[in-house]
């Protein structure tokens, strides 16, 4: 291989490993941001500020999807690994509703069963 053919490999292989690294780094801002949506129906048993809970899960969903849109636009996460993690937030995010709707009705212990 020629000089020149060594350097476009490695130019191609750092192009490759910086998208892969951004890849990498989307999907574990969109991990934190899950946690964050997540949070809230865990803590509205100890604050029992349901309104102020369900307000930060709001804003925690809306930021998750918000940059979810952002990694499907730039199309650089394998569609697959997209579709499970959504999958599992889309179940979470299900959870905790019904947390909170159960808990606005003071249904605390079928509050729980939907954190279990």
């Amino acid at each position: 291989m020629t000089a020149r053919g060594v350097s476009s490999s490695y130019s191609n292989l750092l192009k490759f490993s910086k998208t892969q690294n951004h890849a990498l780094s989307e999907l574990l801002e969109l991990g934190k941001l899950s946690s964050d949506a997540n949070l809230p129906a865990n803590s509205v048993f100890n604050s029992r500020d349901i309104q102020l809970e369900r307000r930060k899960f709001e804003q925690a969903m809306k930021a998750y999807h918000l940059k979810l849109k952002v990694i499907r636009d730039e199309r650089q996460v394998d569609s697959l690994t997209l579709r499970e993690f959504e999958k599992h937030i889309g179940s979470m995010e299900k959870n905790a509703r019904q947390v909170f709707k159960s808990a606005e009705t003071g249904h605390w212990n079928q509050a729980a069963k939907w954190m279990a």
